[in-house]
Order: structure tokens, then C-alpha cells, then sequence
């Protein structure tokens, strides 16, 4: 063109073949190309004309017969692609302010080699599908950018050979990437990172997401994503890591969370509702490393709460489920220790498992560990370590609840502050001997039960020790040690020989007794060839 002047090539039902138009801007003006295929090979170039912006409009199924770029960034102008877009060749589009629309899928019949639309500009963008069963793009996707207004993903497959990225602008609520099929909306890739950057993603009626990379290394990451009805989210980046901030700004946005890799890295809270059939379940597949304080809550809809491996780094977490079981499998702060823990301290019924350590031979929580209420069914460590620099609270409901499982000595430190096990008696499983080292933090047990005469021992240093029965009947507990300042006492001890001399289920008190209920301490045993245990006072006994 000489001064932006038109172009509209019109076939109806016929063919378009045309090479470049425009061979840069200040040459033309509006595109219109309509026919049943229209074989692109050359770039588009529009400019405003002083009237019309350049609009770009392709009514008919693009085949890319040479690298293709549509640019009316001159004059904002607009591009849509009524239908269809392939070929094996690279495509970009860039549209300043200009609003996008691609409404057939890309790549369905013969994948692109890459795929770029607007790498800068404000249009908006709406794409639909990126391939089928067979990737739509072979190189790298990049749709959108940080100031791209809204970009809305209206298919339900994206499935490409290489990275991809979508991105929009932060501004508003944050909500700009938008997933509206009303359907399970995929991302696919292999082994290729999938990102979503800037901008929030929001789930449409519907529109459950699931990004998969594959089963090699590509990562995952997302800033934000809320819901709008209790949509489902699965993030699977196979040996690749994810990283993702918020999921469900608030109860009744999001139902069940499936997030699974090498390292989980969690930057905002999880919270789940019950969609009517599904309760909100989380289930993290991966090392966690919390990138902020985070609180996991299915309480609304008592989901489950399953961590399948390890919880590090300096920040606060809390997990309230309510009804819903929590499952840690793995170590908590083995690496970095966390600030705090709580685990359904404040309210819920479900059971707790943590089945290995609260730190180990460093400290696994800086700061305070709450878990269980008087409310919680059962709680079973199954660790053989918890130690940690803040104070420790265990508590679940009235009965033999604290269930210790590891099988061997289990040790519970801390630093100067209080342990307690409140409300339901700790149950010592077959060999798990209890050991709880406050060094001058109090310690208090409602009551403690033995399988198959563990030891208990229990060192408060300079601080006080307030424990109730030790061993409601013989063959429960061996040898019994209580150390503090106070020792109140306030049940039987029952202790049983574990088979020979030197065995005989001693108990030994060094501190000034206090009896706040009626105390029988019983070290005797009756069976032929046993020794009876001895018995010792350091101090005095009062009450």
C-alpha cells in the first residue's frame, strides 16, 4: 500500500492463497479475507488510518504455508481468526490495544513450530483450543503478557511439544486469566514447563483445571487460582517441581486439590469446600517448601488433608479440616524448621497422623506445635523425634488416644518450654518407649498407657511435671523416671519386670511430691522368677 488503504480478498467458498501484506506499517489499513481456506504465507501489516484502526479478520481455516506475522500494533487494530489455524511453521501476533480472538484450534490438523501473541500491549486475548490428542504446537506457546488485560482460555485442551506460558495483567482483583468452558479445561505438555504468570487464574462454572507435564521434569507455575462454583484443581508436573500461591481465596470457590512433584513449593492457603458429592480433599504428592505462611483449610466441606512426603522452611502452617483425616508422611523442619504448626488445634473431630519426625537432630519447629483438640478422634505420631524450640501441645479426645507408634524410644524436646499432652491418654504401641526432655519447660500427661512394659521417663529439669495414671494395670509399663522442680502426682503408677534382673520396673522421682488425687505406686511382680522394682523419693510428699 502507498497511504493505509484496504484489502478485502473474498472467496466465499473458494480458496485464498496470498503472500505478505503490508510490507510494513503506514501501508495499510483494514484485512478482510474470507474463503473456505485461506493459505497465509507472508506477514500481515496494518496501521490506523486516521478512522479505522487496521483490523485484521481471517473467516476461514488459516494453513500457514511460511513463518507468519499479523502486526496492527501501529494502530491498535484488532485480529480474529474465525476458525481453524495450521501448519509447521512459526506464528506471532502482536496487537498493541487491540483485542484478539482465535476461535477454532490451533494446531488441530498439523502443529504450529511456535506460537506468540502479543509478547507486548494491552488487547485483550481469547484463544481456544492448542491441539487435540496430538500437541497443537511443537516449539514454545507464549500468550499474553504483564499488561495484558484479561486472557481468556474458552477450550478445554492446550496440549503442545514445548514450554508454555500465559500471562496478564495483576490489576483489578488480580482474576485475569480465565478459564470458561464450563468443562475440565487440560494443559499438556512433555516434559516442558506450563506457566501462568502475573495474573490470577479464574475457574469458570465449571471449568475444573488440570495441568500435567508429563512424567519427566517440566514445572508448573501459577500465581493464584480461584474458583467460582467448587471447581477442581490438579497441578501433576511429574519429576518437575510446582509452585503456586493461593488456591481458593475463600470456602465454596475450590473442591478437591491434587498437587504432585519433586518439590511442592506453597506460597498462599489452600481452601476447599464440598461440591455435594466430593468434600474438598487435598492431596500434596511432593516435598512441600512453604514460600509464605500457609494455612490448608477443608473444614467447610471436611475434606481430607494427605501430605505424602517432607514440610520445610522458616514460615507459619496450620491445617484445619475439620471432619476431614490429615495424613504428614513425612519429616516436618528436617531441613529448614518452620516457625509454627498448628494442626486442627482450634476445632474438628478428624484423626491426625504424622508418621515420621518433628525435627530430628536439629530443631523442627521454632516456634509453637499445636495439634489435636479435645475434640479429635485419635492422634498417632509415629515419629521417634519431635523436637523442636517452642512449646509442644498433643491433644486429643478423652480415652487412649495419643497413640505413639514408632516401635522405638520416642523422644519429645524442647528448649525451656512447656510439653503437654491434654485430654486423652498417651498409648505406648509395642517397644515405643516415652522420653520427654523439657529442660526447665513444664511438662504435663493426663494419663499414659503401656503395650508391653515400656519405660517412661519424663525430665522437666527445673520446671514442674503434672502427670496422672502410669499404667492402668501390671504389664503396661517397665521403668517409670519423673524429674522436676514439683512432681504432681495425681494417679497410680503400676510398674512390671521385662524379664530378668536389673529389669524390674523401677520408679524413680527426683522432686518435691505433691499427691492431687489418691496415688497407689505398685513396682511389684508376681510372676515366678521376676524381680520387683524399686522405688524412690528424692524429695518430700505433700498433698
Amino acid at each position: 500500500g502507498a497511504s493505509v488503504e484496504d484489502v478485502t480478498l473474498n472467496a466465499a467458498a473458494g480458496d485464498v492463497t496470498v503472500g505478505q501484506i503490508g510490507a510494513a506499517a503506514v501501508e495499510i489499513n483494514d484485512v478482510t479475507i474470507t474463503g473456505t481456506t485461506i493459505n497465509l504465507g507472508g506477514n500481515i501489516n496494518t496501521d490506523d488510518d486516521g478512522g479505522a484502526v487496521g483490523d485484521v479478520d481471517l473467516n476461514g481455516a488459516v494453513v500457514l504455508t511460511n513463518n507468519v506475522e499479523i502486526n496492527t500494533s501501529a494502530g491498535n487494530g484488532t485480529v480474529d481468526l474465525s476458525s481453524t489455524l495450521n501448519g509447521a511453521q512459526t506464528f506471532a501476533i502482536s496487537s498493541g490495544s487491540g483485542a484478539i480472538a482465535i476461535q477454532g484450534v490451533t494446531g488441530g490438523t498439523t502443529a504450529l513450530t511456535s506460537l506468540t501473541i502479543n509478547a507486548a500491549g494491552t488487547g485483550t486475548i481469547e484463544v481456544t483450543n492448542i491441539g487435540a490428542g496430538a500437541a497443537g504446537v511443537t516449539g514454545a506457546t507464549a500468550i499474553g503478557n504483564a499488561a495484558t488485560t484479561t486472557l481468556t482460555l474458552d477450550g478445554t485442551v492446550y496440549n503442545t511439544d514445548g514450554t508454555q506460558t500465559y500471562t496478564a495483567t495483576a490489576a483489578g482483583a488480580g482474576n485475569n486469566i480465565s478459564l470458561t468452558a464450563g468443562a475440565d479445561v487440560t494443559f499438556t505438555s512433555s516434559a516442558d514447563a506450563i506457566t501462568f504468570g502475573t495474573a490470577n487464574i479464574l475457574l469458570g462454572n465449571g471449568s475444573d483445571l488440570v495441568v500435567t507435564t508429563g512424567s519427566g521434569a517440566g514445572n508448573i507455575g501459577v500465581v493464584a487460582i480461584t474458583g467460582t462454583s467448587v471447581e477442581d484443581v490438579t497441578l501433576s508436573a511429574g519429576t518437575g517441581n510446582v509452585t503456586v500461591g493461593v488456591i481458593g481465596a475463600a470456602a465454596a470457590q475450590i473442591n478437591d486439590v491434587t498437587l504432585s512433584g519433586t518439590t511442592i513449593n506453597l506460597g498462599g492457603n489452600i481452601n476447599t469446600d464440598n461440591d455435594g458429592t466430593d468434600l474438598g480433599d487435598v492431596d500434596i504428592n511432593g516435598a512441600v517448601a512453604l514460600a509464605a505462611d500457609v494455612t490448608i483449610d477443608t473444614s467447610a466441606g471436611d475434606g481430607t488433608v494427605n501430605l505424602s512426603s517432607t514440610v520445610d522452611n522458616a514460615r507459619n502452617f496450620d491445617i484445619a479440616s475439620g471432619a476431614g483425616a490429615v495424613v504428614i508422611t513425612g519429616g516436618i523442619g528436617l531441613t529448614t524448621a518452620l516457625t509454627t504448626l498448628d494442626i486442627n488445634n482450634a476445632a474438628g473431630a478428624a484423626t491426625i497422623l504424622l508418621s515420621a519426625d518433628i525435627g530430628d537432630t536439629t530443631v523442627g519447629v521454632t516456634g509453637a506445635t499445636r495439634i489435636g483438640n479435645a475434640n479429635t478422634a485419635t492422634l498417632t505420631l509415629g515419629g521417634d523425634n519431635f523436637r523442636t524450640t517452642g512449646a509442644q501441645t498433643y491433644t486429643a479426645a478423652a480415652g487412649n488416644n495419643i497413640n505413639l507408634s514408632s516401635g522405638a524410644a520416642t523422644t519429645f524436646t524442647t528448649a525451656n518450654t512447656a510439653v503437654a499432652f491434654g485430654t486423652g491418654t498417651v498409648v505406648l504401641a509395642n517397644t515405643t518407649d516415652l522420653v520427654v526432655n523439657s529442660t526447665g519447660g513444664d511438662i504435663s500427661v493426663v494419663a499414659i498407657k503401656g503395650f508391653s512394659v515400656e519405660d517412661v521417663t519424663l525430665n522437666a529439669v527445673g520446671g514442674d511435671v503434672t502427670v496422672g495414671a502410669i499404667g492402668a494395670v501390671d504389664g503396661e509399663i517397665n521403668d517409670v523416671t519423673i524429674t522436676g522442680a514439683t512432681i504432681n502426682l495425681g494417679g497410680n503408677i503400676n510398674t512390671e519386670n521385662s524379664g530378668g534382673a536389673g529389669t524390674g520396673g523401677d520408679v524413680d522421682i527426683n522432686g518435691n511430691v505433691i499427691l492431687t488425687a489418691a496415688v497407689t505406686i505398685d513396682t511389684t511382680d508376681s510372676a515366678v522368677g521376676n524381680f520387683d522394682g524399686t522405688f524412690d523419693i528424692s524429695g518430700t510428699v505433700d498433698g
